[in-house]
C-alpha cells in the first residue's frame, strides 16, 4: 500500500508544469485524469488543475479509485490549493492545503493521512515539454515520467 500512495503521489504532482515562457498558456482548468492498468489492479486518477497566473496560485481536485479486478478496493476524493513559483524554465507547487476524504473501502486514517503529508512536504519540480491551447506534456524531474493534460 505504501508504494501505491507514492505512486499516486507522483503522479498526482506531475500535473503541476508548465515553462515561464509558456505561463499565459496555463491560466485556466486543464483534464489531467488517467486510468493506469497493472496485471490484476487498475487505477482511475480523475483530476481537473485550476491555475490564476497573475496570483501565482492553483487549485486542484478529483477522485484515486483502485480496483482489484473489478472489485473496488477503495476510492478518495481531494481538493488541494497552493501557490507556485518559476525559475529557469522549471516549475514547483507549494501546497498550502490538502483535503483527503475516503470515499469508499478499504484504507487507513493514516494512509491517507500520509497521502496528505507527502503533498504537503512535496520537493517535485517540472518542466514544459509541449504545451499549446489544447494539451501540455510535462517531465517530472525527480523520476523522468511523463504526463499529459487536456484544456478544459
Amino acid at each position: 500500500m505504501k508504494k501505491f500512495l507514492t505512486f499516486i503521489l507522483i503522479l498526482f504532482t506531475s500535473f503541476y508544469s508548465f515553462s515561464s515562457t509558456d505561463i499565459s498558456l496555463m491560466s485556466g482548468k486543464w483534464d489531467c485524469s488517467v486510468r493506469i492498468e497493472e496485471g490484476i489492479f487498475s487505477s482511475d486518477f480523475k483530476i481537473i488543475d485550476s491555475y490564476n497566473i497573475e496570483s501565482y496560485k492553483f487549485t486542484s481536485e478529483g477522485s484515486v479509485a483502485l480496483k482489484y479486478k473489478s472489485t473496488s478496493i477503495f476510492e478518495f476524493e481531494f481538493q488541494s490549493q497552493g501557490t507556485f513559483t518559476v525559475e529557469e524554465d522549471v516549475f514547483k507547487p507549494i501546497f498550502t492545503e490538502v483535503d483527503v476524504e475516503l470515499v469508499s473501502g478499504d484504507m487507513l486514517e493514516s494512509e491517507l493521512n500520509k497521502f496528505k503529508n507527502d503533498l504537503l512536504n512535496s520537493k517535485r519540480s517540472y518542466k514544459t515539454l509541449k504545451i499549446n491551447n489544447k494539451e501540455r506534456t510535462v517531465l517530472d524531474l525527480t523520476d523522468n515520467s511523463e504526463s499529459t493534460c487536456l484544456k478544459i
